[in-house]
């Protein structure tokens, strides 16, 4: 399963499994979910493999599961003999895909379903303001969902302007870094790209360096405290960090 960061990919697995929505679930009982953010123990190929070699019937998740591990769990589970399905979840497919897999994309939800959301979990932010939060997020609800997180009770940000909305979400409130924004704009430059190799053929964050300054190497590394992380504005996969939208 692939689409942006914050368009509900986990949360539609966990639907998959859900027996109070649609029909016909998968077996909770068959389950077992990791996120490579974890670093999981043991790793998904040698869990595959022992549940294989015990013939027990499970269905293996991977979140944030990199296009190389997905085709080694696919050649496993896939082989004769094998009792493990296999659902991988990650923000990118590859065109040479195994045989076998199927792509599921989940695209971004609409205006309405986002205003329809943010009401139901903040009921303290009007119909105006979760019409504006809709429309400014376009269609992200990791997006709608952190920038309806900064709106105080009696507070609205009726009228405010992108860059307002903008400037709203990113900073929170920190104080105001230009530094730090610089670096953030350095990385917008790129969907995702790989923050922790710094030498070598693979390293991208040199080349984002400069554009941005060496300040960049250091705020961008991977790290839950990463500020443009913290603020949602960023995700967190591995060694890879990803714009939110």
């Amino acid at each position: 399963m692939v689409g942006l960061s914050g368009v509900g990919k986990t949360r539609l697995v966990q639907a998959l499994f859900d027996a109070r929505i649609g029909s016909l679930p998968l077996p909770p009982s068959l389950a077992v979910y990791t996120n490579l953010l974890d670093n999981p123990d043991p790793q998904p190929t040698g869990l595959a493999s022992d549940l294989i070699a015990t013939r027990t019937r499970a269905i293996l998740i991977v979140d944030n599961c990199p296009p190389d591990l997905h085709r080694r769990l696919s050649d496993l589970c896939a082989a004769s003999g094998s009792t493990v399905s296999v659902l991988t979840v990650e923000y990118d497919v590859r065109d040479d895909q195994p045989e076998g897999t199927q792509v599921v994309t989940l695209d971004t939800s609409s205006p309405e379903l986002i205003e329809k959301l943010i009401r139901r979990r903040f009921p303290h932010v009007s119909e105006v303001d979760a019409r504006t939060i809709a429309e400014a997020s376009g269609g992200n609800a990791r997006i709608a969902i952190a920038l309806a997180g900064t709106i105080e009770r009696s507070e609205s940000i009726a009228g405010f302007s992108d860059v307002d909305l903008f400037e709203r979400l990113f900073w929170r409130e920190r104080d105001r870094d230009h530094a730090l924004l610089r670096a953030a704009k350095a990385c917008a430059l790129v969907y995702s790209f790989n923050g922790e190799t710094l030498d070598g053929d693979e390293a991208e964050l040199p080349r984002l360096c400069a554009f941005a300054g060496p300040l960049l190497e250091h705020r961008s590394r991977p790290s839950a405290e990463n500020p443009c992380v913290a603020s949602g504005a960023a995700v967190l996969s591995s060694r890879w960090i990803s714009r939110a939208g």
